[in-house]
């Protein structure tokens, strides 16, 4: 079983790429864009601190079978499930 963690911004960004990569992901424009496969990634703590995620999208202008990876906003309320 996932546990959350609460990360840094830029210890989160790492960690993201380095799971996208260890997953056979090809990271692309930096932490913007990369290919994925229908998966997410979630690495933060419910309602504290920073939180990555990469979601598989097909809408607006998103090309099939890429993804948005993004950083929460840390006073945000957010819902993330692991799955590393």
């Amino acid at each position: 079983m996932s546990k959350a963690i609460s990360v840094s911004k830029e210890l989160a960004i790492e960690l993201a790429l380095v799971a996208l990569k260890e997953d056979g992901v090809s990271v692309i424009d930096g932490p913007i864009n990369a290919t994925y496969m229908d998966r997410r990634l979630g690495i933060g703590k419910q309602d504290c601190g920073w939180v990555v995620s990469a979601q598989y999208t097909i809408e607006g202008w998103w090309e099939k079978g890429h993804a948005i990876i993004y950083v929460s906003d840390p006073d945000a309320e957010v819902q993330i499930r692991p799955s590393l």
